[in-house]
């Protein structure tokens, strides 16, 4: 089972960052994936001090909190919006700050599952009205599933894209084994071998180092589940112990 308990992961930021002067000496970044329309979450290296260390966080030249941790989560930001933020220490006498330009994301298209037919019945496997709506999501849309329990098969997301899974929401894969075909290409304790796709499948297993897919969110409040050990003894029972796909598959 997995919690996404805020907008979480995963592979590159949706909207844009530069680095301002003067020199990024405490490492402040945005954390990867966590660029949206209306928030985000930095991020920057741990400072020593004899006392504890307090960090003020700027935006626009304004302070926008305070925080003795090396994260804070900004909300409540316009959508396609420039913002200037800069981190500085707290009741140290200097004027040096640091410094990173961000662009918040555009607002994509909703595409909630129900509109394509998903239902919340848990006799019902919904892989095909889900699957449509992530066919149909254009750049920058998110596919949204609302609160209730969704069964599905093997999903297979896109290039950007969001997939949100609200407050109340549960994604739960299916015990069936013909819901996680065809089988795709993967690895089992180190070993390249054909397995049952995952709930979850974003790209391709390859060698060279490069992204099939790109500017993917997996966001919200709600829970992705797996079909647990019935559809682990259904896998082995069918083509082996190796065979097993897994929850997410990036």
């Amino acid at each position: 089972m997995m919690k996404l308990l805020s907008s979480v992961f995963v592979f590159m930021m949706l909207g844009t960052v530069t680095l301002a002067a003067p020199p990024n000496k405490y490492n402040l970044m945005i954390a990867p994936g966590t660029l949206s329309e209306t928030s985000v979450v930095l991020l920057w290296d741990k400072q020593y001090a004899k006392s504890s260390v307090v960090y003020d966080i700027l935006l626009n030249g304004k302070l926008r909190g305070t925080t003795t941790k090396t994260n804070y989560t900004i909300t409540g930001l316009k959508t396609a919006a420039s913002y200037t933020v800069s981190l500085r220490l707290k009741h140290v006498k200097s004027t040096e700050t640091f410094v990173l330009k961000f662009k918040t994301a555009a607002k994509g298209k909703i595409y909630n599952i129900i509109d394509f037919g998903a239902k919340t019945d848990t006799m019902v496997v919904n892989t095909k009205a889900i699957q449509k709506a992530i066919d149909a999501c254009t750049a920058g849309g998110t596919v949204y599933i609302p609160k209730g329990t969704f069964v599905s098969g093997a999903l297979f997301l896109k290039s950007n894209m969001t997939l949100h899974v609200a407050e109340g929401a549960v994604l739960k894969g299916s015990i069936d084994t013909a819901d996680y075909l065809p089988l795709m290409k993967n690895r089992f304790e180190g070993w390249e071998m054909e397995t049952y796709a995952s709930l979850i499948n974003a790209g391709t297993l390859n060698r060279d180092g490069s992204y099939n897919v790109r500017n993917l969110r997996i966001t919200g409040g709600g829970t992705i589940k797996g079909g647990g050990k019935k559809l682990e003894l259904a896998c082995k029972a069918a083509r082996g112990i190796r065979s097993r796909g897994r929850l997410i598959l990036l």
